[in-house]
């Protein structure tokens, strides 16, 4: 796992935590944290979009981007159900470094 996804990880879990909610631990768990981070995401970027803190192109390069994400869990999420667990992991740990990009591009447009 690489360290930018590892970090990220490491952040949303101990968050859930914090808050309460259980943590992600198995790979079907973290799977679907990661598809409720990707639509935090995009819910975040068409906020800002909205609220005039993102410009649309911005908006739309994060939407792109984290449709990408998503058809890349899908595809990790299909691997687990054939217990491919090794093809899964490893596009769970790219899809955590997509988004932990997307993260830092918003907040470094001031839209988070």
């Amino acid at each position: 796992m690489n360290k930018l996804a590892a970090s990220l990880l490491f952040v949303l879990l101990t968050a859930c935590s914090s808050i309460g909610l259980q943590e992600a631990k198995t790979l079907d768990q973290r799977i679907a944290f990661a598809y409720g981070t990707n639509t935090a995401l995009r819910d975040a970027a068409a906020s800002a979009v909205v609220g005039k803190r993102l410009a649309v192109s911005d908006g739309e390069f994060v939407l792109k981007t984290t449709d990408q994400a998503r058809t890349t869990l899908d595809a990790a999420r299909m691997a687990l159900g054939a217990g491919d667990t090794s093809t899964a992991e490893g596009r769970l740990v790219m899809v955590l470094g997509i988004l932990t990009q997307v993260q830092a591009y918003l907040n470094s447009k001031g839209a988070q």
